[in-house]
């Protein structure tokens, strides 16, 4: 019998089987075989030498034969056989074998090593045979050359993961909807499955006809870690909790979830929990996507755009004979750059596409990137600044200058830390999300809108309008962009929200400020800033993640957010209806009170605002000229002050050191202002020298007291706008208390600066001919808009507080009948989106009990899964009937409760015939809810008629 080599030190790795043959990780080869039962395990043997092993263990060779005859006795026959077999295969193969599945023994020649015999020396003080012992054991690994990179290794997990996943979503229906009983093989695996309540080692079947593990997993409600060979699953009902937990709290992360699943099962946290679960829960969303696309095809609800063009009942549902709106929809758009992703997070998986139908891909994008030419950067502030020439149609004023001016220099900064920088989306008035692009490695670039209004042109209707923070500048951008020509046939309309609009200057104020516009009722357009509000929550979540899963978490994100829109959207409709009546009422009443109980009929503030919008329409741009003048004077001026200076210090005699250096420097002062005015004279081809007293020097001079006057209302706006967004800064949820104290002591500061520009621009006021009222410090600090300090501004040149706009009584008058023309316009408009809504409850419900009646017989999982989604939109519809009924039911309300049809079809309906018994239980509540308002409402009216027989009656009559 060949000798046996005993087998080196390893560790203790995890192996697989193939051809009889045991291949562990570190490149060890045994021979293995099946053994009867009762039959001890066969001896590991390595490649070492017996003589080697002999001598490090300090045994002779017959000792050594002897320890193996008596260990060989004690073996089973079969056994016997197997080490005969590897010995000789060992004795064959030698130390240059190849191995089949890409394995090399990677061993050097080193014969001898550690031999008795060997010729090396020994020193007396010992320990070099132990040391090429150890030397030894560490070369004669095999090492694994494997080129594969983790990328490579991710995405053949996935398209293992695509192949499975028709089969997994088949399997998850037949669980989820208690189908047929499965059965059986006979065989059994054990697998480590995680859950809320616990963690252990499970046994399960596998089943007859299922060629995946992981398909059979499903069928147990378990999702494994890993298409094949798992080590580790997770129950569903485990991801599914923490998917709603995601939703519903967006910061929450996968290791915080896993921290909590370990607490609960007494288990200590463990670093590779976190990225099975992570496996796992990608893999569960990916089943859920697929089943929504089998529901998606049945409803056909899979075409191109479908999802845009049935996003909001009230803005797209459209009926037949219903009178149409202007604008037809109104829409918004905006940035926000609180959804960023460091560059070097995730680059293992950069590659992994995430499609999803709220997203504008990069290209769709980038067709526009060159749309927009660089401008040459703008001049200073003039002084006619704001009182550029603007279009009729599309305008630019000098908004965009301040709102770059607002900017934190933190803002303007590089953004290579991050691969994306933010996110740009578009979304209704009632607040579902259209589309979303993400801004790549820039900020609030103009190729982001235009991407967004090239998908909008194209998916809807004509006569939009649409809110931007810039849309002053924008629609300028648009109509010099390939879209001009398209958006002008669609007469697409662009509008300020009412927030920001109120940082634009005046002018720009009257003519792209939703209050000042026709069509708009009482929408601020504000739709966007309310969006980020809850999105930056995610943000956290999302800083170091992979691109693939900050698009699936965005996505996750928005499409909840679009059911809680839909779910709130009467409440939106009757809270609107019910402000726009409250303003129908008591704006005639705070006119009348203003105007000494005139009617808004006898008012004139249409009138007003063309008298204002032609005022600040004649104010032209800053002439050169004009500046060049009053430089000239001046210059003059400081010139006459250096002679007049030299002057008086020639008269000193003897003079000092003192009085030396000061003629100096005033002989320099003077020759040097001498060259700016003779230069300024020969610009401006002055032939004689201007003196104080003539005509053109008090010209010029009155121009300077009012170019005073200018800079120190600037100085002043500039103090207060910073003072304001500071003080939101405080009050942010968000903002620490290191940043809080900072701005607290800034806003100190602030209002000490904005005292002394108080007094710098009174003092202005004062020079100016006729002299401008002195200004309060109660009232600059609370100056809310912009638009108050270009009154000021405007009143630079003439005296305009006599004329019938400028008055503050007028001004008033006109916001309040400006706020009375916008509610009856938004009464007008929810009557329409009223209508909708009521119609798409019944029209959607139908939808489904139509497919459900279709699918009952040959598709019964689907059917299943279109009854569960019928009941959620039930239980949403009922709130909605429930809310209407309210909405009906106020004094003023003018629109139709009836059922409209969808523009180009019929009413069709059929109820399934277990509809009626297959009640939710939250549309049986609601209806209760309905009952119970009903009975109160009786109770209501009887205590009421109580009330009025009590007080009809006399005092006699109760005493009788």
């Amino acid at each position: 019998m060949p000798a046996l080599r005993p087998a080196p030190h390893r560790r203790k790795v995890k192996s697989k089987l193939s051809q009889g043959v045991k291949i562990s990780r570190l490149g060890v080869r045994h021979q293995v075989t099946t053994l009867g039962e009762g039959a001890r395990p066969p001896v590991r043997t390595g490649i070492l030498h017996e003589r080697v092993m002999r001598a490090k263990l300090g045994v002779s060779a017959e000792r050594w034969d002897e320890k193996r005859q008596e260990y060989n006795q004690d073996l089973h026959q079969s056994t016997r056989r197997a080490l005969e077999q590897v010995s000789q295969d060992i004795g064959r193969s030698n130390h240059d074998e190849t191995m089949m599945d890409g394995w090399e023994d990677v061993v050097e020649n080193i014969d001898g090593i550690g031999c008795p015999d060997n010729n090396r020396e020994i020193s007396h003080e010992g320990g070099e045979y132990l040391a090429t012992c150890e030397y030894d054991r560490h070369i004669r690994m095999r090492k694994q050359k494997d080129g594969r990179t983790w990328a490579e290794a991710i995405h053949r997990r996935d398209q293992a993961w695509q192949a499975q996943m028709p089969a997994l979503a088949d399997a998850y229906l037949l669980w989820k909807h208690g189908g047929t009983r499965i059965e059986t093989s006979g065989g059994k695996f054990i697998l480590s499955v995680m859950g809320i309540g616990a963690c252990m080692e499970r046994e399960f079947s596998h089943i007859s006809g299922v060629s995946h593990i992981s398909v059979t997993l499903i069928h147990y409600g378990i999702i494994s870690c890993n298409p094949v060979d798992p080590s580790m699953a997770f129950e569903v009902a485990t991801l599914e909790v923490f998917r709603r937990l995601r939703l519903r709290s967006p910061h929450v992360s996968i290791q915080a979830w896993v921290r909590v699943l370990c607490d609960v099962c007494k288990i200590n946290y463990r670093r590779y929990l976190r990225e099975q679960f992570t496996r796992a829960f990608d893999t569960y969303l990916d089943l859920l996507r697929h089943v929504d696309a089998k529901v998606k095809a049945i409803m056909s609800h899979d075409t191109p755009n479908w999802r845009m063009k049935h996003m909001c009942p009230s803005c797209c549902h459209k009926l037949n004979g219903e009178t149409e709106l202007q604008p037809s929809m109104l829409l918004a758009l905006d940035g926000n750059n609180s959804l960023k992703r460091l560059a070097r997070s995730g680059r293992q998986d950069i590659n992994k596409p995430f499609l999803s139908d709220y997203y504008l891909t990069v290209d769709q994008v980038d067709q526009f990137k060159d749309e927009v030419r660089k401008r040459p950067k703008a001049k200073g502030p003039t002084l006619w600044q704001e009182a550029e020439q603007v279009d009729t149609t599309y305008g630019d004023t000098t908004c965009t200058d301040r709102w770059k001016a607002a900017n934190a220099d933190a803002v303007k900064a590089t953004y290579k830390e991050f691969d994306e920088s933010g996110i740009f989306l578009s979304a209704c008035r009632h607040g579902f999300i259209i589309l979303i692009a993400d801004m790549v490695r820039s900020g609030e670039l103009a190729k982001y809108p235009l991407a967004h209004l090239n998908k909008i042109i194209e998916v809807y209707d004509s006569n939009l309008a649409i809110g931007y923070d810039i849309a002053c500048s924008f629609a300028t951008t648009v109509k010099n962009s390939s879209l001009g020509a398209h958006a002008q046939e669609k007469q697409l309309r662009f509008v300020v929200p009412a927030f920001h609009g109120y940082a634009h200057n005046r002018r720009c104020q009257l003519q792209w400020h939703p209050l000042y516009l026709h069509g708009f009722g009482i929408e601020d357009l504000e739709v966007c800033e309310r969006i980020f509000k809850g999105s930056n929550a995610l943000a956290s979540a999302i800083r170091h993640t992979s691109r693939f899963h900050r698009h699936q978490a965005i996505d996750m994100y928005f499409r909840q957010h679009d059911e809680d829109k839909y779910e709130l959207l009467s409440t939106f409709l009757y809270n609107n209806y019910a402000q726009a009546l409250g303003l129908i009422h008591d704006m005639p009443v705070a006119i009348a009170a203003l105007t000494g109980y005139q009617s808004v009929a006898d008012t004139h503030y249409q009138k007003w605002l063309d008298q204002e919008r032609t005022y600040l329409a004649s104010k032209e741009i800053e002439p050169d000229s004009d500046i060049a003048r009053g430089q000239y004077v001046t210059v003059l001026t400081k010139m006459q002050l250096a002679k007049h200076m030299f002057d008086a210090t020639c008269q000193f005699t003897p003079p000092t050191s003192r009085v030396r250096a000061i003629r100096q420097q005033a002989w320099e002062a003077y020759e040097f202002l001498q060259k700016e005015v003779m230069s300024i004279e020969e610009t401006l081809d002055i032939a004689e020298r201007w003196t104080p007293g003539c005509h053109e020097w008090e010209v010029a001079m009155s121009y300077n007291k009012i170019r005073e006057y200018q800079l120190a209302v600037d100085k002043l706006e500039g103090l207060v706008v910073q003072r304001l967004f500071e003080l939101t800064k405080a009050n942010l949820s968000g903002t620490g208390y290191k940043l809080r104290v900072h701005i607290s002591k800034s806003l100190q500061t602030r209002c000490k600066a904005i005292q002394s520009a108080l007094k710098r621009y009174n003092q202005a006021a004062a020079k100016l001919v006729p002299p401008r009222p002195r200004l309060e410090w109660q009232e600059v600090v609370e100056y809310g808009t912009l638009a108050e300090f270009d009154l000021l501004r405007s009143a630079a040149r003439e005296d305009i507080r006599k004329l019938p706009w400028a008055d503050t009584v007028n001004r008033q008058v006109t916001i309040y009948s400006l706020r009375l023309e916008r509610a009856k316009e938004e009464i007008a408009r929810l009557n329409v989106e009223v209508a909708r809504l009521n119609t798409w409850i019944h029209d959607s419900e139908t939808e489904y009990e139509m497919q459900i009646h279709n699918l009952q017989a040959h598709k019964p999982l689907l059917c299943e899964e279109l009854k569960e989604q019928l009941q959620t939109w039930r239980r949403l519809n009922d709130y909605h009937r429930h809310k209407l009924k309210a909405l009906f039911a106020l004094p003023g309300y003018t629109g139709s409760s009836e059922i409209g049809t969808q523009l180009g079809t019929t009413r069709i309906t059929i109820k399934l015939p277990s509809s009626s018994q297959a009640t939710h239980h939250g549309v049986a509540k609601a209806r209760e809810d309905d009952e119970d308002e009903d009975e109160d409402d009786e109770d209501n009216e009887e205590m009421s008629r109580l009330e009025d027989y009590i007080s009809s009656l006399s005092m006699n009559d109760l005493i009788t």
